[in-house]
């Protein structure tokens, strides 16, 4: 299995389930919300992959405490290039893409990446329904029971899967219990 987590922060705890490959999405260090800044003058401002700057919204100790969190918990460093970072334990391999708003910021490196997963990880964030054309089809769903799954933005992956339960094969909840398996988004609670 290959997982998809959009929206990952320095949440870690997907990395105890039995998938063997991560593909880590995060809009951090640059902005802790996508594509949306503040300079320092307090202008909202939003933005493109070029123009890119340090701003109200940016998270610089980002990267330096995501190294620490994973060093935490076994991971090493195996390879940095551009706009990501792999982790391995030997067992697990993390890719983290950052400063990668989803769905504005992807590129070929990613794209390539995520036609191989098959698996949503949203814990915490509403990834954009766009998600869904890039992997493949009928994904396992994983969430949790810290987050509410029936309250929706615009391009919202959560409305179309309530919407439409059959284009998931199998919902899975992280819960403090354990893994509980789940016939559609909406038996989710928190």
């Amino acid at each position: 299995m290959k997982a998809v987590y959009i929206g990952a922060g320095l949440d870690l705890d997907p990395l105890d389930l039995p998938i063997n490959e991560f593909i880590y999405i995060d809009s951090q260090p640059f902005s802790e919300h996508g594509t949306h800044a503040y300079t320092e003058s307090y202008e909202a401002i939003t933005c493109t992959k070029k123009t890119r700057f340090r701003n109200l919204f940016s998270r610089p100790r980002f990267l330096e405490n995501l190294k620490m969190s994973m060093n935490k918990k076994g991971y090493n460093i195996i390879n940095r290039t551009g706009d990501f970072i792999v982790f391995t334990n030997n067992t697990k391999k993390i890719k983290y893409y950052y400063s990668c708003s989803f769905p504005e910021f992807v590129e070929d490196n990613l794209l390539n990446d995520l036609k191989t997963c098959d698996t949503i990880i949203a814990c915490g964030h509403d990834p954009n329904v766009a998600v869904l054309d890039y992997i493949k089809p009928r994904p396992q769903f994983i969430g949790n029971d810290n987050t509410c799954y029936t309250e929706f933005k615009e391009d919202s992956l959560f409305k179309f899967i309530n919407d439409n339960p059959r284009i998931i094969c199998k919902y899975l909840q992280m819960t403090n219990e354990g893994i509980i398996t789940r016939n559609s988004l909406k038996e989710f609670t928190i």
